[in-house]
Order: C-alpha cells, then structure tokens, then sequence
C-alpha cells in the first residue's frame, strides 16, 4: 500500500525534526510531502512517533492512502492517461497521477 503524508508546522526546530523523522521511513517527494510504502499496521507503528514531534493546536499531519480508496487511485506514467487528474506528485524516480474516479 502507499500513503502520501504532508503536513504543514509552525515551529521551525519542529518542522525539521518531523522531516528528519519521515525521512527515515518515506520518500520525500516534495518539502512538506513524503510518500510511504508499506501496510496500515506498518504505518500505524510509526505514526506516534510522528504524533510526538508535533503541537496538535498549531501543526497539522495529514495521511492519504493511495492504493486501497475509492476515490484516488495510483496511475505511473507510461500508462493511459487519466482524464480526471487531481494532482500528479514528481519524485526522484517516480511520479504518481492521483485521478478522481467518482
């Protein structure tokens, strides 16, 4: 499974221990967007650690999954085109076209 993360904080000594921190564990794919592979259970398990960098009342974490919602799904490039693009997502060695299929 995948799930893209992105997230938006306030403190700058935070902000660089969260992206320190999703560094270890994800693909950065933007400054503040990380994209994580691996299962719900795997992304459970790191998610306090994430919960513990952050202030709740002035930071926001937010966790899409890519691969198992009805509404989004992963398109590589190379393939049919989608015609419903919400955003596409550049990586280093990757980029992902996130299409609305409703």
């Amino acid at each position: 499974m995948e799930f893209l993360i992105a997230y938006d904080i306030t403190d700058p000594r935070r902000l660089t221990r969260v992206a320190t921190y999703l560094e270890r564990c994800a693909c950065r794919t933007q400054k503040s967007v990380f994209l994580f592979h691996g299962s719900r259970q795997a992304l459970d398990a790191i998610l306090p650690g994430l919960l513990g960098l952050v202030d709740p009342a002035s930071d926001r974490v937010q966790v899409w999954s890519l691969h198992d919602s009805s509404s989004a799904r992963r398109i590589d490039i190379g393939t049919a085109s989608p015609t419903n693009v919400l955003c596409a997502i550049v990586g280093r060695n990757q980029t992902l076209l996130v299409e609305d299929l409703r």
